[in-house]
């Protein structure tokens, strides 16, 4: 459901109008518990080896886009008080 939304926005959250050169990187929250196939693991640390599709997908936008991008998982309370 999350990639379902947060795909379509990706362009959206990259494009700032101007070069990403020492611009604050794009923060993006996620929740602790899996979603497979689109979030692997629980807790606050996302896994090295097998993030999930949505996060490989976003690391590599940002790559393309030149754009640092900032991943985080954090409770869904705490994320909301955080944006």
């Amino acid at each position: 459901m999350l990639g379902a939304v947060v795909l379509p926005l990706l362009p959206a959250l990259l494009w700032r109008g101007a070069p990403a050169v020492a611009a604050e990187p794009v923060r993006i929250l996620f929740d602790v518990h899996a979603n497979p196939p689109l979030f692997y693991g629980s807790g606050t640390a996302i896994d090295p080896i097998k993030p999930g599709l949505t996060v490989e997908m976003l690391r590599m936008a940002g790559e393309r886009a030149n754009v640092a991008i900032e991943l985080s998982r954090t409770p869904w309370q705490r994320g909301l008080y955080l944006v």
